[in-house]
């Protein structure tokens, strides 16, 4: 795919998620939007970009299309921290179980 198809199949997925959250369509400019987007992909990838558009709609938010292309590099620095997060919690209760063994 071209950075073309790719910046409308991030519009469709964006659209979609808004769709699947609040039960109706979003109306978008696909040509102003279109720009945007490929400036996402440059930014952080077609795929990271993709996944980021589904961890905006998991989290509470406006969800609208301006203020994911305005704080997209900050979602995903919160995604990697929750990764983060969640991988330093699985640790720690590994400890535990094994501490609890020994005892």
């Amino acid at each position: 795919m071209n950075k073309n198809q790719q910046a409308q199949a991030l519009i469709t997925a964006f659209i979609n998620g808004y769709k699947e959250r609040y039960g109706f369509a979003l109306t978008l400019n696909r040509f102003k939007i279109k720009w945007a987007m490929i400036d996402v992909i440059d930014s952080v990838g077609y795929l990271k970009a993709k996944e980021l558009i589904e961890y905006y709609f998991k989290c509470d938010a406006d969800h609208s299309i301006n203020e994911f292309l305005n704080t997209f590099d900050e979602l995903d620095d919160m995604q990697k921290r929750q990764l983060a997060d969640e991988e330093y919690r699985r640790k720690l209760r590994e400890q535990t179980r094994r501490r609890i063994s020994e005892l």
